[in-house]
């Protein structure tokens, strides 16, 4: 019997924890290609948004099957692009895009891809990206020959199995051992082992293993739509479902604790952190549902209070404020402000920042003047102005000018 080629072996393959690096990338292409690639093959590579040099963001490009020409005219584009093309290439269009929404021209009218896609022969580049929260991610991408747009449920399937990409990848960076399991259950749901950490949710993990498994059935794989449903890419925000095979060929189904790394963008809650992050990647309630196994209703309720806690109305605002306020994880200056301390040679250099001074900080550092940082924060000029005196007092400088270039971060314009 050969290899499935149904969608809940996609699924599988990006659970593959006896895999890691590139043979995993490898693995869940092969399982992809089936569904994306249109006769012109594909590509695969991780990213990481947190790294400095373009050769370091996108990892080795797995080729399959595609014009080797497509890679390097692709790699070019990017290392040539501005730090701005590259950031939005990776963040904005949610799990599911064509190249050309990205370039903002049908592909064949842009100056740069025109000739490639015409010499190669395609219309549009495909890409399935599975990213989390901490800036890290895979893409997948195919060359297309056709201009037609996919219907709305084909989008909906792509965004579910970009959840189990992105989850299955975690798991995968991990070191997960038996030893490491939550809970171990069998096929059928029945438990073997419980953890205290996993009491509170035994029922519900119960539940997922036995809908797992009706997904992985002869009859449950004709049902796409009702395979991922029932096959979660969590549970309960906290919790991936995984094979394990004992010496004799018996198979468990391990809980392991895989909830996306979600850095604190000013002191929302644990459970807030992902859903904000979420919203920002312009992914919509139902599908940060899907990705974090909770209730829909759950994550209507943290958003209201993200929103609440920004200080924001709308969506749209929420995504304003993080790119204005929470960027600043992925630079160096916010790694050491997330970590509560700049180090400095100053003997105030470990003093905690608080929340509103770590947001200044970071505007005044990105370019921004006190006007524009009372925008935004909504509060007066006269108060940002208190809160860096303050800064500068724990930091022991004197002048923005010393400020920013003790802690030089991404710059923005001041408008």
């Amino acid at each position: 019997m050969g290899a499935r080629t149904d969608i809940v072996s996609v699924v599988e393959a990006a659970y593959r924890t006896d895999l890691a690096g590139a043979e995993w990338l490898t693995a869940v292409a092969e399982a992809i290609g089936p569904h994306l690639f249109e006769g012109m093959g594909g590509i695969a590579s991780f990213f990481d948004r947190r790294a400095t040099e373009p050769t370091q963001i996108v990892s080795s490009v797995t080729n399959l099957g595609a014009d080797p020409a497509l890679v390097a005219g692709l790699r070019a584009a990017f290392e040539m692009g501005t730090p701005a093309d590259r950031d939005r290439s990776l963040r904005q269009g949610g799990p599911l895009l064509r190249l050309s929404d990205l370039a903002g021209t049908p592909l064949l009218e842009n100056p740069f891809y025109g000739p490639l896609a015409r010499s190669i022969g395609f219309s549009d580049l495909l890409v399935v990206r599975a990213m989390n929260p901490d800036g890290t991610g895979a893409f997948f991408a195919a060359p297309v020959g056709s201009k037609r747009r996919r219907g709305a449920d084909w989008i909906a399937r792509w965004s579910q199995l970009s959840a189990h990409l992105a989850a299955g990848m975690r798991l995968q960076r991990a070191a997960h051992a038996l030893d490491a399991a939550g809970a171990v259950f069998t096929p059928g749901g029945r438990v073997l082992a419980l953890s205290e950490r996993t009491e509170s949710a035994r029922d519900l993990l119960r539940h997922a293993v036995t809908e797992m498994d009706r997904s992985r059935s002869r009859r449950g794989r004709q049902d796409e739509r009702a395979a991922l449903e029932g096959w979660r890419a969590l549970v309960d925000g906290r919790w991936s479902l995984v094979d394990h095979f004992e010496a004799d060929g018996k198979r468990h189904v391990l809980a392991l604790e895989n909830a996306p790394d979600a850095p604190d963008p000013r002191a929302l809650a644990p459970e807030e952190r992902p859903v904000l992050h979420y919203v920002a990647m312009g992914h919509a309630n139902k599908l940060i549902a899907y990705e974090l196994g909770i209730p829909l209703g759950t994550v209507a309720s943290r958003v209201a209070g993200i929103m609440r806690k920004l200080g924001v109305r709308t969506r749209v605002e929420i995504v304003d404020r993080y790119l204005a306020l929470a960027e600043m994880e992925f630079s160096p200056l916010g790694q050491q402000m997330f970590a509560g301390t700049a180090e400095r040679s100053s003997p105030n250099a470990s003093a905690a920042l608080t929340p509103a001074e770590r947001e200044v900080t970071d505007l005044v550092t990105r370019g921004l003047s006190n006007k524009r940082i009372a925008e935004l924060r909504r509060c007066s000029p006269h108060t940002v102005a208190n809160i860096l005196a303050g800064v500068f007092k724990k930091l022991g400088v004197s002048s923005r000018a010393e400020l920013t270039r003790g802690f030089p971060g991404p710059r923005a314009p001041s408008r």
